[in-house]
Order: structure tokens, then C-alpha cells, then sequence
């Protein structure tokens, strides 16, 4: 069993993402939960900025509160349909995107900026 911060666990269901799109963002088959890429959102919903590439448009300092804040969305979408995170018994893969300038060499530390 998962211990989840504070923060997480008092997540109000208006931080998941607005449908944007035409699936879910969380499926659930069977005992599987099937969580598709999240974007950071505000408190109502909306997209969450800054907009661009890491190491051209957006800062360093941005990417990681960017990716944290991706990481809620998909936590609150996951305690959103599974009504208690306390369900989530492990994690079969985690995978992070990042949007990069052409010259940008940090991926590797900033996709981790979600596990801190």
C-alpha cells in the first residue's frame, strides 16, 4: 500500500482535466486502472500554463512545477473514478512527456520532477 502526501489525498474532483477529448482519462477494467497522459490543470479544470518547449519558451523551474502539477491531475482523476486512492496497490509503468526545445539535454532529470 502507497503512502500519498497531504496534497493528494485532499484533492477536490474539479482538478482533474476538463474532457478535452473524446475518451477518458482514467478507464477501469477488471482490477486495473488504465490512466492516459495528463496535463497540469487549475483548481477549476482549465489548462494550466505555461505553454512552449523546456529550454526555449518555458523554464527549468516551470517544466518541474508543470510535471508536478500533471501528476496531481492524474491522481485526482484516478481518486475521481476509483472513489479512494487507497485502491492503487502499485504502478505497472509510469511514463513522462516533455515538450523540448531541439538543444534541451535535461529530459532525463525533469521527467522525473513528478516523483519529488
Amino acid at each position: 500500500m502507497f503512502s500519498f502526501p497531504r496534497t493528494v489525498l485532499s484533492l477536490k474532483q474539479s482538478t482533474e482535466p476538463r474532457q478535452v477529448q473524446r475518451f477518458a482519462w482514467v478507464h477501469v477494467r477488471g482490477n486495473r486502472a488504465y490512466v492516459s497522459p495528463h496535463i497540469a490543470v487549475n483548481i477549476d479544470g482549465t489548462i494550466a500554463g505555461p505553454r512552449g518547449k523546456v529550454g526555449a519558451e518555458v523554464s527549468l523551474e516551470q517544466a518541474r512545477e508543470a510535471a508536478r502539477g500533471a501528476a496531481l491531475a492524474m491522481l485526482a482523476g484516478l481518486k475521481l473514478k476509483l472513489g479512494d486512492l487507497d485502491r492503487v496497490t502499485a504502478w505497472l509503468t509510469v511514463i513522462g512527456l516533455i515538450n523540448a526545445a531541439p538543444d534541451f539535454e535535461g529530459i532525463p532529470k525533469y521527467s522525473t520532477a513528478s516523483r519529488n
